[in-house]
């Protein structure tokens, strides 16, 4: 009973081993780009009168001979006024690069204390990348 049970239990785990291998036959097939935020969500206390101006690191997945360009844009839930942030709508990657960096600044125009958001994406409207998570910037007024 025990040379049984053991038979059995090594037949079932060849019997894994050979059916478990699996192949990557679409490896090389194509894939759209994906970009990404590089970092943390984070906080930003502007100075009273002030601005702050902040850069954000991205991400692609691939690399191309040729200089690419992504479209940022704020989300709708974001929730500071667009009088106290100014940003660059685009990121642009270098050839034979995979980071790019695109910067924002938060001015006080009419924050206060009370924390607002500021969420930024990418735009999904270019069938030819997909995109990561969000980034959000918690923004106050650091008195």
């Amino acid at each position: 009973m025990k040379y049984t049970s053991l038979k059995l239990m090594l037949m079932l785990f060849v019997a894994i081993s050979i059916t478990s291998c699996e192949t990557y036959d679409d490896f090389d097939s194509d894939r759209p780009t994906v970009i990404g935020f590089l970092g943390n969500d984070g906080t930003i206390q502007v100075p009273d009168g002030s601005s702050v101006e902040t850069d954000i690191n991205v991400f692609v997945s691939d690399m191309s001979s040729n200089a690419r360009t992504f479209n940022v844009v704020v989300s709708e839930d974001s929730t500071v006024s667009s009088d106290n942030y100014s940003f660059n709508a685009t990121v642009e990657i270098a050839p034979n690069e995979r980071e790019g960096t695109f910067s924002f600044t938060a001015t006080d125009s009419s924050l206060t204390t009370e924390e607002k958001t500021l969420t930024f994406a990418f735009d999904n409207s270019d069938p030819s990348y997909v995109s990561g998570d969000p980034i959000t910037f918690t923004i106050t007024l650091d008195e």
